[in-house]
């Protein structure tokens, strides 16, 4: 991972938990690649490869949590290298109302977002963006910033306001990552005839873990 070696911690440590690990677009691996995955990768975890856009892959995971044969993992934990980890991670949960805004605008911004983190090199656990305008909505996921073909999944956004919610993880100090989106939107706005309002913005790094019923490391 392009994170830290303590944020890396973290998601190891999630996976590690895990009772069963769904890996998506498995269609898109050789049978090498399978075959690596499951036994090189993560040997010590229940493996699931499917392509979510079959519903006969769909179904097999509904049945196989059905049977209950997802167990629960306890952890052993270091929650000194845990809370160092999520010390370096800013979170940010941030809602905006676009006025006389239609599928460019959202993809515009978009893009000044992605532009902005990637200009500061900055490692990214995820980016995410829900957008909805009428009836039409669509959820645009960035775990890497080289992705490329999104704006082919945003729809046309029709009605008087559109809604565009932003969900991103990024190592980086909270307030610095709050002023990057925030410059992005004014210069994605710069000019245009539309307008926005933020009318909610979280952002912050996760207090330290005290964990009640376990016995830290």
């Amino acid at each position: 991972l392009p994170l830290s070696d303590d944020i890396g911690y973290i998601f190891g440590k999630q996976i590690e938990e895990a009772g069963l690990l769904v890996l998506n677009k498995a269609d898109l691996l050789t049978p090498a690649e399978r075959s690596e995955m499951q036994t090189t990768r993560l040997p010590d975890q229940q493996v699931r490869l499917q392509n979510s856009l079959d519903a006969a892959d769909v179904a097999g995971w509904v049945a196989l949590l059905d049977t209950a044969a997802v167990a629960n993992t306890v952890l052993d934990i270091d929650y000194d290298r845990y809370g160092a980890g999520e010390a370096q991670l800013a979170w940010l949960d941030e809602a905006i109302v676009l006025a006389k805004a239609d599928r460019e605008v959202v993809i515009r911004i978009i893009r000044a977002i992605v532009q902005a983190v990637r200009q500061q090199n900055l490692p990214v656990g995820h980016l995410k963006f829900f957008a909805q305008g009428g009836m039409a909505s669509c959820k645009i996921s960035f775990t890497t910033l080289d992705q490329a073909g999104w704006e082919a999944q945003i729809p046309a956004l029709a009605g008087e306001s559109v809604q565009l919610l932003i969900n991103a993880r990024v190592e980086v100090e909270a307030q610095r990552l709050r002023e990057l989106v925030h410059l992005a939107l004014e210069r994605a706005q710069q000019g245009q005839g539309w307008t926005y309002a933020e009318t909610s913005v979280d952002v912050f790094h996760p207090g330290f873990p005290r964990p009640t019923h376990r016995i830290r490391a």
